[in-house]
Parts: structure tokens; C-alpha cells; sequence
């Protein structure tokens, strides 16, 4: 009985271990972990690059599920999904705190943010949590 319920223990404190973060969280941090840190002198700085780009990835998941909600059919949330990809490649500009400039994006960067948004964006229309 005994070897039991610590069995039954482990298992839900290993549960709860690897609950899932929410879509938009697990696609900023994706997108952080996989950023061109490496810019001549300019730090980079994961903690406040999350902070500064986890509203966005909050705003595409609701976007999808509003449009769910709405009514738009899965070939429109494609449609605007790979919109945003492309979007996010033309527009991104990183701001650098200790100069203030504003840079274009590596490209590796823009096309990796533009494929989180674009997923988080689905995640959010398809019901994924």
C-alpha cells in the first residue's frame, strides 16, 4: 500500500513539473532561446526581450480566437497566418538600450519571430492552450 501512494505521488509531482506554459508564453521563449544574441558590443538581454514582446504574442493568440469566434473559416486564419510571417520580417526593428538605435532585424530573427507569431496566432484560433 505504501510503495502505492508514493507511486501515485511521484507521478503528480511529475505532472505538475511539466504542465504546459500558455501557447503565447511557450512561443516568446521559443523565440528568445533561439535569438541572434550576438551583435559586435550590444548585449542582449532574454528577460527583457520576453517582457517586451510577450503583449504582442498575447495579442495574436486573442486575435485567433476572436476570429474563431467570429465566424472566419481555416483558410482565412492560414491566409492572415502567413501574412504575419511575412509582416514580421519587413517590420521588425530591435531598439538597443544603450544607444537607442533602432537596427534592422538579423533575418534569422525576423523570420523566427514571424513563424512564432504566426503559430501562436493559430494556437489561439485552433483552441490550443
Amino acid at each position: 500500500m505504501n510503495k502505492f501512494i508514493v507511486m501515485v505521488a511521484a507521478v503528480v509531482l511529475l505532472a505538475g513539473c511539466t504542465a504546459s506554459k500558455p501557447s503565447p508564453e511557450r512561443h516568446a521563449i521559443a523565440f528568445t532561446e533561439n535569438h541572434s544574441s550576438t551583435d559586435g558590443g550590444v548585449r542582449f538581454s532574454p528577460q527583457g526581450t520576453y517582457r517586451n514582446i510577450i503583449p504582442t504574442f498575447e495579442k495574436m493568440y486573442d486575435q485567433g480566437k476572436l476570429d474563431r469566434i467570429v465566424g472566419h473559416d481555416v483558410h482565412y486564419a492560414i491566409k492572415y497566418a502567413g501574412m504575419l510571417k511575412e509582416q514580421a520580417g519587413r517590420h521588425l526593428t530591435e531598439t538597443y538600450d544603450r544607444s537607442g538605435d533602432k537596427m534592422p532585424a538579423d533575418p534569422k530573427d525576423a523570420d523566427s519571430i514571424g513563424n512564432e507569431l504566426s503559430a501562436t496566432y493559430l494556437d489561439g484560433y485552433n483552441g490550443v492552450y
